[in-house]
């Protein structure tokens, strides 16, 4: 009987080892899997902008365009700018004209509506038969 007993400990003892020992491979192996795909894609991004800065460098500021590359930045940027002062304008607009005066909110909600009522049913468990209790009022 102690032997049985014992067994019967150990077998579930060896169970609960094996079960411990999956969810640390598991586990493990997650984590392995995470911290190389984590390095793989900061290598990735590294090479990435070294490529960018490598490009940036050979073609857009080559000594003989230097004055032309510099043209082509201001005029962006005053594009940029105009933009950005368009579209704040016609904020501003929209905001004067229809936000101020209030012409686009909707009608508040008439508070004078009746809450709903509703009745409970319950059931005789003895007769089966449909009891109707007191209506209750759902105001909130």
């Amino acid at each position: 009987m102690y032997k049985q007993t014992m067994n019967k400990l150990q077998t579930s003892k060896n169970k609960e080892l094996t079960i411990l020992n999956k969810v640390i491979n598991v586990s493990s192996t997650s984590l392995a899997w995470a911290l190389i795909l984590g390095v793989v894609t900061w290598v990735i991004g590294a090479l990435g902008w070294y490529a960018v800065g490598t490009i940036w460098n050979q073609h857009l500021f080559v000594p003989q365009s230097v004055r032309s590359t510099a043209v082509t930045v201001l005029l962006l940027s005053a594009w940029l700018l105009i933009l950005f002062a368009l579209f704040s304008a016609w904020k501003a607009y929209n905001q004067n004209r229809y936000f101020r005066n209030n012409k686009r909110s909707i009608e508040p909600l008439r508070s004078a509506n009746k809450p709903i009522e509703w009745a409970e049913i319950t059931i005789d468990p003895e007769e089966g038969n449909f009891l109707k209790s007191e209506q209750v009022s759902n105001e909130s």
